[in-house]
């Protein structure tokens, strides 16, 4: 006796298709490759007044993210270098510019690392603690070779050889 896939009743017909809509829904929604947000993206974080704070309306943000404890920043930034200033248990909002930042005096364009030959060098912001109640720091000529959005993600930019 052979058996069907497809159910012949008219119900279990639209349960079947409500399911398969509901699976391609949340794969369009999940997967940044088929029209959810890039890995990154810096839009969800508009009006926020931690990005604000980092100057994130007067430069081009290339990369926000959340991180749970500022600590924690080099699972994500592995090529920045160690910093004390982050040993905190607080989160951390992380925003990566395009180009060293607009807290830099030297360098107000868009473009990375301008005349320092390393593309992967950014200026960074993170915004460690509650919004109104955070501490800044700013880093400049940072390598964000290796990043990563999540700690147990795969690394948005790829590492220096």
């Amino acid at each position: 006796m052979t058996r069907r896939f497809w159910p012949r009743r008219g119900a279990d017909q639209s349960a079947v298709v409500a399911v398969l809509a509901a699976a391609g829904l949340a794969l369009l929604i999940a997967s940044p490759s088929f029209g959810g947000r890039p890995t990154g993206d810096p839009a969800p974080f508009t009006g926020d007044a931690r990005l604000d704070r980092c100057g994130g309306n007067d430069a081009v943000v290339e990369y926000a993210f959340e991180i749970p404890h500022a600590r924690d920043y080099s699972a994500y930034l592995p090529a920045m270098e160690l910093t004390s200033v982050l040993d905190l248990d607080d989160p951390a909002l992380v925003v990566i510019f395009l180009g060293r930042g607009p807290f830099s005096r030297t360098d107000r364009s868009a473009s990375p690392s301008a005349g320092s030959g390393d593309p992967s060098l950014r200026g960074i912001c993170i915004y460690v603690g509650e919004a109104g109640a955070g501490e800044l720091n700013f880093f400049t000529d940072v390598s964000i070779a290796g990043l990563r959005v999540r700690a147990d993600g795969e690394p948005v930019v790829p590492a220096s050889p």
